[in-house]
């Protein structure tokens, strides 16, 4: 192994640990099970956002929702990043590692593109004061 290559080696896991989507066990802000049990977080999110029963049932079933997808995606994601690991440390040509760091990029725009298409439902049920509202709690990482 290369100085460069360890140096390299050392700011990827840097980047990865640092990467929200690649931390194990991390649950975004607006999840259901952020930090609390299901019916608490369910409770403190009805009353946070005034929540309707109809709207409280549709909202939670978009997060679990959301929440399954994610966690797919994130083990996508982890496995490329223990793939570019791998192939780091086996000198992988630059092809190899192109491909993987494309996997690693699908993964992530899977990611965003499952939080805007939940954006985009909460639309459909919650009024612009309540979407407000958690669009300030979430950004407030609460």
């Amino acid at each position: 192994m290369t100085p460069r290559t360890n140096v390299f080696q050392k700011a990827l896991l840097s980047v990865a640990l640092l990467t929200p989507m690649a931390r194990a066990g991390t649950v975004d802000s607006g999840s259901v099970l952020a930090g609390d049990s299901a019916a608490a977080a369910e409770q403190k999110w009805n009353t946070r956002l005034g929540l309707s029963a109809e709207q409280s049932a549709r909202y939670f079933a978009a997060c679990r929702s959301r929440d399954a997808d994610l966690k797919r995606i994130r083990d996508l994601s982890r496995a490329a990043l223990r793939k570019l690991q791998s192939q780091l440390t086996s000198g992988a040509s630059e092809n190899d590692l192109r491909e993987t760091l494309r996997q690693f990029d699908r993964a992530r725009n899977a990611a965003a593109s499952r939080h805007a298409q939940f954006d985009a439902a909460l639309v459909e049920f919650l009024a612009p004061s309540q979407r407000a509202k958690l669009l300030m709690w979430r950004s407030m990482g609460a």
